[in-house]
């Protein structure tokens, strides 16, 4: 940069001030593949950053085989290098079912533990009614603890109930979580859906998350 500098200033006659005024410039350099997996897709991205660290960076998604019968999984990956390069992504989700897991969610708090959570099938064969569940991980997103169980029901969303012309929408709680870091070794959650009520299947929730050590 120095060296550039330089050369333009002597070879320019326009004035330090009007060089120093130059408009931003946005570079958008390739996109990086997270997985050489090519039987396997990603969909509902998530990323996020380490508040302590900020070329390390978090991201997940959701996994989507090939096949309609295929397994889905939440998966993360990191990066030490401003996302230049990535780990292979690994699964979080902590069940050997079938289930098709749904719409992830990632946050980072203050203290560096990896918070994720997802829409969870495993207590049902059918991947029909789901459960909010959360996992962390303390060691940078190398490994996580036991995920637990945000929502106190299931959520079973009726065909239809909301569109007879989508029967299928919206059986997700939508298409997005949400998930915050705080200060500290905290997380807030927030979801739609949770069993309770019948006659109002998609009310908020939330729930403030603490990892104690």
């Amino acid at each position: 940069m120095r060296f550039f500098l330089t050369v333009l200033l002597a070879s320019s006659a326009l004035p330090l001030s009007a060089l120093t005024a130059a408009q931003p410039r946005v570079i958008v350099h390739p996109g990086v593949a997270l997985s050489a997996a090519a039987d396997e897709w990603h969909v509902e991205p998530w990323l996020a950053v380490d508040p302590n660290d900020s070329r390390r960076l978090f991201a997940a998604a959701m996994t989507l085989g090939s096949t309609e019968s295929s397994r889905r999984d939440v998966v993360i990956a990191h990066s030490d290098d401003h996302g230049a390069t990535w780990t292979e992504p690994r699964v979080v989700n902590d069940d050997d079912t079938s289930a098709h897991h749904s719409n992830s969610g990632l946050a980072v708090n203050s203290s560096g533990a990896v918070g994720v959570m997802w829409n969870d099938r495993r207590a049902r064969p059918d991947s029909f009614c789901f459960e909010t569940r959360f996992a962390v991980s303390v060691d940078g997103g190398n490994t996580f603890l036991p995920s637990v169980k945000l929502n106190r029901t299931p959520a079973c969303p009726p065909p239809g109930a909301d569109d007879p012309s989508r029967p299928f929408r919206f059986l997700n709680g939508g298409e997005t979580q949400g998930l915050v870091g705080l200060e500290g070794d905290a997380f807030v959650a927030a979801w739609i859906g949770d069993g309770t009520e019948p006659r109002r299947p998609w009310a908020l929730r939330a729930s403030r998350i603490v990892v104690e050590r």
